[in-house]
């Protein structure tokens, strides 16, 4: 990605949704994980009805710190109200036009908006219902604005927080046993230990383990 582009970013229906038939609003799957590589690859800002303290109140409460130190806070309804709603803000001319905008289904007058504008191709829909619309835009973001697994992995990202199969694949207890060899394996192979002490090592390794569980 050659220029860190502003991003703009719904919260209803976008990160937090209904994300299985007749359920109640939960927050999409990895939206965290992903929000947070978002704001180290473009310059965020929250575009939504939510106030400010809210927002930021909720992202707190979901471990969500950098997050907030990384993202800004657009005030379009304090502004007059604008026929073209949220889009009279993104289309402001003081306002740089290498954006992108990440939103559920707009109104026709923002549509229009876009268009006559020339930005159409800035927005990305975010359907409303479902468990990965919001990783399915991103995933067009990131083809858009030219980010790859490179540019992932050199924020520290990984690519599979943004695959599908492998946030439904995830398998936390073949994680927690890999974890769990690999520290095995570095108290077998130390050379400052002799057997009895490497065994007593293990020992108290293991035991440790199984305080921590359920």
């Amino acid at each position: 990605m050659a220029k860190k582009y502003k991003l703009f970013i719904d919260v209803d229906d976008t990160i937090i949704a209904n994300c299985y038939k007749g359920s109640g609003f939960d927050l999409r799957p990895g939206a965290l994980t992903q929000l947070r590589v978002l704001t180290k690859l473009y310059d965020c800002e929250w575009l939504t009805m939510w106030p400010k303290k809210d927002i930021f109140a909720l992202v707190r409460s979901l471990y969500g710190s950098y997050i907030n130190t990384n993202i800004g806070y657009a005030d379009w309804e304090t502004h007059p109200r604008h026929p073209w709603r949220k889009a009279g803000y993104v289309l402001d001319p003081k306002r740089t036009q290498d954006f992108y905008w990440l939103e559920d289904p707009l109104c026709p007058e923002e549509m229009h908006a876009l268009r006559d504008h020339k930005k159409l191709d800035r927005y990305i829909r975010v359907e409303p219902f479902g468990q990965f619309a919001f990783l399915d835009a991103v995933n067009e973001l990131f083809k858009r604005s030219g980010v790859g697994t490179n540019e992932l992995k050199r924020v520290g990202a990984s690519p599979e927080w943004f695959d599908r199969e492998a946030i439904m694949h995830q398998n936390p207890d073949k994680e927690n046993l890999r974890e769990t060899l690999s520290m095995l394996r570095v108290i077998a192979s130390t050379t400052t230990l002799d057997p009895e002490a490497k065994l007593k090592e293990v020992q108290s390794y293991i035991d440790n383990q199984l305080e921590t569980l359920y």
